[in-house]
C-alpha cells in the first residue's frame, strides 16, 4: 500500500489524473485536454503508453523517480498476460499462454468409483484449478465462464465424476 501511495502521489504531481472508476488507472492530458498517455498499475506492475512531448516528459520523470529494474518497450508481462505491440501499426496482441501452461491440473484419483465423493486433497486441488480458471475467464477468456461456474457449483462436495470434468 505504501508503494502505491508514493507512486500515485508522484504520478499526480506529474499531472497524471487518477481514474474515478479505477484508482489503478491514470490518464495524462496535454494543455488542450487531449489524451496523450494512459497507465495501469497493479501491485508492482506498471503498464504505460502514450505519445508526444508531454507524455515523454512525464515518462522520463517517472523513470527517474522509480528506477524499476526493467523498462520494456513494445512487449512485456503485465498481470499474467504477455503483451506485444507492433511499433508500425500500433496493434496490440495479448497472450496468456504462459499463465495457462502454469495452471495446476486437478489431482483426482483414477481407480475409484466415479460416484464417490472427492476427498479433502482433491477438493483443494479443484479449488486451486478453478481459481486460476476464474481469473483467466475474468481477464480475457469470458468463453470459460460457464465451465468455471459449473465447476464452482459442485463445491464443496463434488463426486469423482464431477471433479474429472474440471480437468477436461
Amino acid at each position: 500500500q505504501h508503494w502505491f501511495t508514493k507512486f500515485s502521489g508522484t504520478a499526480k504531481g506529474l499531472k497524471w489524473l487518477q481514474s474515478k472508476m479505477d484508482p489503478c488507472v491514470f490518464f495524462l492530458r496535454d494543455d488542450r485536454a487531449r489524451l496523450v498517455g494512459i497507465m495501469g498499475v497493479h501491485v508492482d506492475d506498471v503498464l504505460i503508453g502514450g505519445r508526444g512531448q508531454v507524455y515523454q516528459s512525464a515518462l522520463a520523470q517517472l523513470r527517474q523517480a522509480f528506477p524499476f529494474r526493467k523498462w520494456k518497450r513494445f512487449e512485456g508481462q503485465f498481470c499474467g498476460s504477455f503483451l506485444k505491440q507492433d511499433p508500425e501499426t500500433w496493434a496490440i496482441e495479448i497472450s496468456q499462454e504462459s499463465f495457462v501452461d502454469k495452471l495446476p491440473k486437478p489431482k483426482i484419483r483414477v481407480k475409484v468409483e466415479p460416484t464417490m465423493t472427492a476427498n479433502a486433497e482433491e477438493v483443494s486441488s479443484l479449488r486451486s484449478c478453478l481459481g486460476g480458471a476464474l481469473w483467466l475467464a475474468k481477464e480475457t477468456r469470458p468463453d470459460l465462464s460457464v465451465q468455471v461456474s459449473q465447476g464452482q457449483q459442485m463445491m464443496p462436495n463434488p463426486t469423482i465424476a464431477e471433479a474429472r470434468t474440471v480437468s477436461n
